[in-house]
């Protein structure tokens, strides 16, 4: 069975000693007389007839009985119980300076100990690196002949081995496997030590089922100290101490010693993972930057210039790297080709397949006339070049400023809405058909509109209507609508900002949660 720590305190009562009985002076000049006197005690001296016991005693605390024995009756007298209660002070006395001298021995040793085991740990280590330091150096400094680090792993449940070192002069002792897998109801002892948060220990191991028997065999286990590693109420683990040659009592300074060193590896294994998840965050944050600025190259700085045409656009990422994309694609005879697109996911990942699906478009779009074949033809190599399980919505137009209209294939993207400067009315172009990077055969068919003097066309993604304020109320059509109606005399750049402050004020402090992007084309005569 498990002791905890402060140990169980053992006090060997001899019955015989009068002074011990109540703490106090007794003196028996006939010890016959006495029914508290054991005459069978083997530690008496033979044919004791007389007896006088003084109390050791400091302040109130007892250290013990001074005691002495004679073979004659009534052979002691009131001079010698003076006598004998002077010298019982005398002796308390010296019992309790050495006692504090060699506490604050042991203390000092403690504390110069556990600073050799903090400044062995003050370099830059690794984790592991750490343990295997704690563990070299604890059995010397805390006397026993092995030290194990344990981690508790909460994704499989079970306690790995960091590191396990032996004493020195412990030839016949081997360290325990490092990366040996144990789990909780395996070995119930780091179990207990772990949930009870405190310093657990097993004098004999044979005589207890704590220990599992194959480690005992094993490695030899006679003896063994837990002690929890624990940083702000969580446990990362136990650092183990045992004994092989024979069943131990670990002492009071011998505890001390291992929880102060256990309380100082968890501290520096939680700043080490401190510091690696920093070092992480700023590496992902310094490669999202970056990604960032590549992505960005790849999207269109400014609006094109076209004849009779006023065009302008917004790109907000919700992260450092976006789904959404634009593109404004140069074709012959002077038309132009607009792009706008939503991968489905978010991320890195995203702007990849965003990257890919960009590429493609420009290429093919190069010798297609038809928005539908280029879309199609882009959704077969998405499916063969792409491994990942994203998709995209993409609506692509071809705009004639000559012919003045828009050819067009929607394959799942928000459809677009047009505003007619004649009738001052919104209709949404809806047809539209499967997104593209999931089936290898898409339904998509050109759809054609004429665009007459004033009329403005809205290419959006989902981050526009979806945006969710601190009530979880979407922004929505109507609200979209609403902003372009009472701004279409504006240029293409004003109605695209008004978009973006209306969504932005709706939203409030809400976090963005989406992507946005906007097109706007405006005709001008």
């Amino acid at each position: 069975m498990a002791a905890p720590w402060p140990f169980r305190a053992h006090r060997q009562r001899r019955h015989h000693r009068l002074g011990g009985a109540a703490w106090t002076t007794l003196a028996g000049n006939d010890v016959s007389l006495e029914s508290r006197y054991f005459p069978d005690d083997p530690r008496l001296l033979p044919d004791t007839q007389a007896e006088l016991g003084v109390p050791l005693m400091v302040e109130d605390r007892v250290l013990g009985v001074l005691d002495v024995q004679a073979r004659e009756l009534n052979a002691f007298t009131s001079e010698d119980l003076f006598i004998l209660t002077a010298l019982a002070d005398q002796i308390a006395v010296a019992i309790e300076d050495t006692r504090l001298y060699q506490a604050a021995k042991d203390e000092a040793a403690i504390s110069s100990a556990l600073l050799d085991v903090a400044n062995a740990m003050a370099r830059p280590y690794r984790v592991p690196e750490m343990a295997n330091t704690v563990a070299r150096l604890t059995p010397s400094l805390a006397g026993v002949d092995r030290c194990t680090v344990m981690i508790w792993d909460h994704e499989q449940a079970t306690y790995e081995v960091l590191a396990s070192q032996c004493q020195p002069s412990a030839r016949h002792v081997k360290p325990v496997q490092t990366g040996l897998r144990v789990a909780a109801r395996d070995f119930p002892l780091l179990d207990q030590v772990c949930r009870e948060r405190r310093p657990l220990w097993v004098e004999d191991v044979s005589a207890d089922d704590l220990v599992p028997p194959e480690i005992v065999r094993r490695y030899g286990m006679q003896a063994i100290l837990g002690v929890p590693l624990i940083v702000q109420n969580e446990v990362l683990g136990v650092l183990l101490v045992d004994e092989v040659d024979a069943p131990h009592i670990f002492s009071s300074r011998q505890v001390e010693m291992v929880r102060g060193v256990a309380s100082q590896l968890a501290v520096a294994i939680e700043s080490a993972r401190l510091a690696l998840q920093e070092t992480e965050r700023a590496r992902m944050g310094e490669e999202l930057r970056v990604a960032h600025e590549i992505q960005a190259s790849f999207l269109p700085e400014a609006s094109p210039s076209l004849p009779g045409y006023d065009i302008a656009h917004v790109w907000l990422a919700a992260r450092e790297v976006a789904g959404d994309f634009f593109d404004f694609i140069p074709l012959t005879a002077r038309r132009l080709g607009l792009v706008i697109a939503d991968v489905s996911d978010k991320g890195v990942p995203a702007a990849l397949f965003m990257a890919l699906a960009r590429i493609l478009m420009r290429v093919i779009a190069a010798d297609r006339r038809s928005p539908a074949r280029v879309l199609r033809r882009v959704n077969e190599l998405l499916l063969e070049n792409s491994r990942s399980d994203m998709f995209i919505t993409l609506w692509y137009g071809v705009l004639d400023p000559v012919q003045h209209d828009l050819l067009f294939a929607n394959a799942g993207h928000n459809p677009p809405l047009l505003l007619s400067a004649a009738t001052g009315k919104i209709r949404l172009l809806r047809k539209h058909g499967l997104i593209l990077g999931i089936l290898p055969a898409v339904a998509l068919e050109d759809d054609r509109v004429a665009l007459a003097p004033g009329d403005i066309l809205i290419l959006y993604t989902d981050g526009v209507t979806d945006a969710i304020n601190l009530g979880e109320e979407s922004f929505e059509m109507t609200r979209l609508q609403d902003v372009v109606l009472a701004h279409q005399t504006q240029s293409a750049a004003a109605i695209a900002e008004a978009i973006k402050a209306a969504v932005r004020e709706f939203v409030g402090s809400a976090p963005q949660f989406d992507d946005l992007t906007l097109i706007v084309v405006k005709r001008l005569i």
